[in-house]
């Protein structure tokens, strides 16, 4: 599930997976996702017979909504954002940040030991292992960048 900062669309939802007939799938599988107002989603299943399927992964402890089914339809309100809300989706925007962050890092070390490999073994140049690492770092700043963006979006839609 994604971070839900104020603004309700189908996203929030769309790939939460379940199993349905022994097979794992993507809500947005399994039917069609809508906004209806501002704070409403409704899950229109193409199955009737997915409904409790789909409602069990969206009470699942992992998601914690609270859906309700009318006719073959379930529809999920979301709250407005309090101060409390507001200050914990903040502290895990924070830490998915680091994660991510870790993540860009341990990429860019595996690439710099292939670059490192590379030229012990002839294939690369001392002068062109720098500019490699030159350039990896470039791109390591340029994705740290769009993380730190990312981030200020998320926290400016949220206030």
């Amino acid at each position: 599930m994604r971070v839900h900062t104020g603004q309700v669309n189908p996203a929030l939802i769309e790939d939460i997976k379940l199993t349905y007939q022994g097979f794992e799938m993507r809500l947005k599988e399994l039917g069609s996702i809508r906004l209806e107002g501002p704070r409403t989603l409704v899950v229109e299943p193409w199955d009737k017979e997915s409904i409790g399927d789909i409602e069990r992964a969206l009470v699942a402890p992992t998601v914690g909504l609270n859906p309700q089914i009318k006719g073959s339809s379930i529809y999920l309100n979301f709250p407005s954002i309090t101060q409390e809300i507001r200050e914990r989706l903040i502290k895990e925007l924070k830490e998915m940040k680091e994660e991510t962050r870790i993540k860009i890092r341990h990429i860019r070390d595996n690439w710099w030991e292939q670059i490192q490999n590379a030229q012990h073994q002839g294939d690369v140049r001392e002068d062109e292992k720098f500019k490699f690492k030159d350039e990896l770092q470039k791109l390591v700043d340029a994705y740290n960048t769009k993380v730190d963006e990312s981030e200020e979006r998320k926290i400016k839609s949220m206030m």
